[in-house]
């Protein structure tokens, strides 16, 4: 919504444009066995959906300008209605347009949809990573990376952190629970309290 009037959208009905991103994003998301998987809804699909929200805010806009300039109603028509039947073929084709370039990329990487292909580059990055120094630098970096470009990094990593520095905390705890010393430096732990330092943790400091 803010994204598409800061780069100019001039609907009367700001929603369209709100529930052309919702659309995109629900097709990147997929069906699977005629349900929606619901684990992109949650912090691991954060980059998704910044994605394709940035992508139909931006096609959304040229399309709506291109319609506009040649579908013209009465001038006695209601300016709300006005605005949504201007509104209606560019979402169309903002919707069908993504889908069309979904298909064409997934099929190029044998997934069945940008779920997919998101968390077949993720699995392929967390077999690449253990908890060691080196991986743990990666993950920080990749996660700094991410920030730089307005992304939330933890968010967007959340599969490799779950993957990879996940288990090592739980081997921690399960080896501190029968009183032996952990094993495992580099942890989601390690990196909140002492690496990745927020708002909050600059504020208490």
């Amino acid at each position: 919504y803010c994204l598409s009037k800061e780069i100019g959208a001039q609907d009367k009905i700001m929603i369209i444009p709100s529930v052309t991103a919702l659309c995109t994003f629900l097709e990147a998301v997929g069906f699977h066995e005629g349900k929606i998987d619901v684990t992109p809804l949650g912090a691991s699909g954060m980059f998704l959906a910044i994605v394709c929200a940035l992508f139909s805010a931006h096609v959304y806009l040229e399309m709506r300008k291109w319609f506009s300039k040649r579908i013209r109603l009465s001038g006695g028509t209601d300016m709300f209605l006005h605005s949504a039947v201007e509104a209606i073929l560019p979402a169309t084709f903002t919707v069908v347009f993504f889908y069309a370039v979904q298909v064409l990329i997934c099929r190029l990487f044998a997934v069945s949809d940008f779920w997919g292909l998101l968390r077949a580059f993720y699995d392929a990055l967390s077999m690449t990573m253990t908890d060691n120094f080196r991986s743990s630098a990666l993950f920080v970096f990749l996660n700094t990376f991410l920030w730089f470009f307005g992304v939330h990094g933890s968010d967007a990593l959340e599969l490799v952190d779950q993957a990879v520095f996940d288990p090592a905390a739980k081997a921690n705890v399960a080896a501190a629970i029968l009183g032996q010393a952990p094993q495992h430096l580099y942890t989601r732990q390690f990196f909140d309290c002492f690496t990745l330092i927020g708002g909050t943790g600059n504020t208490l400091s």
